[in-house]
């Protein structure tokens, strides 16, 4: 849903409102650009350490995010911000996407097919519900429902590595070798 949020409201609440429709182009740029670095040097992280210490960097880095999104009153004078906040939001999405697909990679271990297909389908899901709830609720009310679902699908992921106890290993390795 966060990437939902993001496409969907922070272009238009922010760069929109900000620096103009015309930036939104150079502002997805930057995020896809940090976010491709990231999925690259997150995966070799991931490899390395296990999804632990990812799991807690995103979910730090998207909270803290969320809290700037929220406190922040944009006008022209700080329009640079829409720029750094751009180019930081592809550092947890850069996390969470690996994260995200070595998890449901685990998951179905035997069948990677199909969890490529799950990983789609709940990333689409989660697009579908933000553009489904994006005329209901305003900007505010939005940003404290993804607080929410962060710290609770935080903890549900962070608990099942703990729980699982597997720490990836290169003889173990259900990331795409970068």
């Amino acid at each position: 849903m966060f990437n939902g949020f993001f496409v969907s409201d922070v272009t238009r609440a922010f760069v929109s409102c900000v620096v103009g429709v015309q930036k939104v182009g150079i502002s997805m740029l930057m995020f896809s650009c940090v976010t491709s670095v990231v999925c690259y040097v997150n995966g070799k992280i991931v490899q390395r350490f296990g999804r632990l210490y990812s799991i807690i960097f995103a979910f730090i880095t998207t909270f803290t995010l969320l809290i700037v999104f929220l406190l922040w009153q944009p006008t022209e004078s700080t329009s640079y911000v829409v720029y750094v906040t751009f180019a930081l939001v592809g550092i947890p999405n850069g996390c969470w996407s690996i994260i995200l697909q070595s998890s449901y990679s685990d998951a179905f271990y035997k069948n990677k097919e199909v969890s490529f297909n799950v990983w789609n389908i709940t990333f689409t899901a989660g697009f579908a519900l933000q553009f489904a709830i994006s005329a209901l609720l305003c900007v505010r009310d939005k940003i404290y429902v993804l607080i929410a679902l962060l710290c609770v699908g935080s903890l549900c992921i962070g608990w099942l590595e703990v729980k699982s106890g597997r720490r990836r290993s290169p003889r173990h390795d259900s990331t795409t070798s970068l």
